[in-house]
């Protein structure tokens, strides 16, 4: 699976949360999304950071940006 195909399943996560909830980013990787426990996150993290969709947060927590809620709230 790609990096962006990664974030766009992460971004789906947030469709119809509030704005400001959060989730633990590594453990939403690995067991929502690859299903794989084993799973290197790292290059994937830096991608995701640097999508701009989403805000870091002290222990592996991430929450999204306004564009990250705009683009998975559309439609």
């Amino acid at each position: 699976m790609s990096n962006e195909e990664i974030i766009h399943e992460l971004l789906l996560k947030f469709k119809g949360l509030n704005k400001g909830a959060k989730t633990h980013l590594t453990n939403t990787i690995r067991r929502d999304i690859v299903k794989d426990l084993r799973f290197n996150t790292d290059e994937v993290t830096i991608s995701i950071i640097k999508s701009g969709y989403f805000n870091l947060h002290a222990h592996d927590a991430i929450s999204l940006t306004d564009d990250g809620f705009e683009y998975a709230n559309r439609n």
